[in-house]
């Protein structure tokens, strides 16, 4: 038994009043019958039984299971938190992959303009020229 269900039956028979924390001699009675016995005036004391270990059995194996499928959940959320958290990580960590990335590709076109006007007239410039054009291009992710 989990220490939290071990918690909750000690709480449950401490209020039963099977405990030694009641001084006082409290006891704590189950009705057998129907409370309808009451109004017709058939209730007797032999109606009632002390609420004894065997009860509080009975008690606990019926919370016990809810309490189980509500640590079961528990388990559940947090292994999906922990994957979450893993998957926020993992983006988080592309995300600063491409900014990177975003500033390598600034730094290389302001270093592609500053070669653009050092070109001249001739053929060999004009290529030059193009290629530089084609590289921004490609840098601005405005062709492939």
């Amino acid at each position: 038994m989990s220490d939290k269900l071990q918690q909750i039956r000690n709480i449950l028979a401490s209020h039963f009043g099977l405990t030694d924390e009641n001084e006082d001699g409290t006891y704590l009675y189950h009705l057998t019958r129907s409370k309808e016995a009451f109004s017709y005036g058939t209730m007797t004391l032999d109606d009632f039984v002390e609420v004894d270990e065997e009860f509080l059995d009975q008690v606990f194996e019926d919370i016990k299971p809810v309490v189980e499928e509500l640590q079961k959940q528990i388990e559940q959320q947090e292994e999906l938190l922990i994957k979450e958290r893993k998957m926020s990580m993992e983006l988080y960590e592309k995300l600063q992959q491409a900014q990177e990335k975003v500033e390598r590709y600034e730094e290389e076109l302001k270093e592609i303009a500053k070669y653009e006007n050092w070109l001249g007239d001739d053929l060999g410039d004009r290529r030059l020229r193009l290629v530089g054009e084609h590289a921004k291009q490609v840098l601005k992710g405005e062709t492939k």
